[in-house]
C-alpha cells in the first residue's frame, strides 16, 4: 500500500515521504495511521510520479513546478506543471491560457 520514498523528502523535517501508487491509497493511508490526526490531502508528485499526502491546512504550493510525466505538448515534449493558475500565467507569453492537468499534477499552459 505505501512505502517510504527513495527520492522525496519533507521540506521541513527532512524525513522521507510516504509514497503510494494510487490516489485512493494516498487518501486512505493517512487515515489508517493512528498517529496522524491531521486531515491530509493527496497530490501527484512531479518528481517521482507517485502519490504523497500533505496536511490539508498547508496552503503552500503543491510541489509540481516540474515536468509533468503524463502530459505532452505539440512537440512531444513533457509539459511543465505549475502549482497554481497564477504561477502558470506568471511565466506565460501573450495568447496562452491555463487548464488543470487531467492527472492532478497542477496547471498547464495552452494556446
Amino acid at each position: 500500500m505505501s512505502r517510504y520514498s527513495e527520492s522525496c523528502f519533507d521540506d521541513y523535517t527532512g524525513d522521507r515521504l510516504r509514497e503510494y501508487d494510487r490516489r485512493a491509497d494516498a487518501v486512505r493511508g493517512p487515515k489508517l495511521d493512528p498517529l496522524e490526526s491531521r486531515t491530509m490531502e493527496p497530490y501527484r508528485c512531479g518528481k517521482c510520479d507517485h502519490w504523497h499526502s500533505r496536511p490539508a491546512v498547508d496552503l503552500g504550493p503543491i510541489p509540481t513546478d516540474t515536468m509533468c510525466l503524463m502530459c505532452r505538448g505539440r512537440d512531444g515534449q513533457p509539459k511543465v506543471a505549475h502549482p497554481t493558475p497564477e504561477a502558470a500565467m506568471s511565466v506565460a507569453v501573450a495568447g496562452l491560457s491555463t487548464y488543470p492537468c487531467p492527472h492532478g499534477r497542477g496547471w498547464h499552459l495552452t494556446k
